[in-house]
């Protein structure tokens, strides 16, 4: 989301319209790269369920698979890990307007993917992620590696620096 706040919305504040519009042309982006065959995962803060269902619609009216992830953490969660210290400018009255403390956030009726990160290590919330996206035939296809991504190669070897009769010596 900060990424996208200093480039592509730089234009926006947080108001209820900006939010929905930050959120519509993430997801026109998405669209774009889906469209164009890429897994693409995004990652905001879109507080508001009609901005997401307006999202999920645009997608499958192109005919491109849409999942919804809800990181499903309590708020006393959230401010406990708090890396921008964003919290504590909300508790000391510095920030006004944030999103599940004095802004709403409406939680998703039917996420396909929901994950109580609080309750796992990091890479155990990555393999729940990554089981989900090939349950939903998302990352299917040829050979993985062992944490079920997908070679990034194709699983091919590709060396444009080794000549082809010294490749064989060179693959352990």
């Amino acid at each position: 989301g900060d990424n996208i706040r200093t480039g592509l919305n730089r234009d926006l504040g947080f108001s209820k319209a900006d939010r929905g519009e930050s959120v519509r042309r993430v997801g026109e982006l998405a669209c774009l790269f889906n469209d164009a065959g890429t897994i693409t995962i995004v990652s905001l803060v879109s507080p508001y369920r009609a901005d997401r269902d307006d999202v999920r619609k645009r997608h499958e009216d192109q005919g491109l698979k849409f999942l919804e992830v809800f990181m499903d953490v309590p708020l006393s969660i959230v401010q406990e890990r708090d890396p921008k210290g964003l919290y504590k400018k909300v508790a000391a009255g510095e920030l006004k307007g944030f999103t599940g403390v004095d802004d709403p956030y409406e939680p998703p009726l039917n996420a396909e993917i929901v994950i109580q990160n609080q309750l796992y290590t990091v890479q155990e919330s990555v393999d729940i992620f990554i089981r989900k996206l090939q349950q939903e035939g998302v990352l299917v296809g040829g050979p993985t590696l062992p944490n079920g991504l997908p070679y990034p190669d194709g699983d091919e070897l590709i060396d444009l620096l080794v000549p082809a009769n010294l490749q064989a010596s060179k693959i352990k």
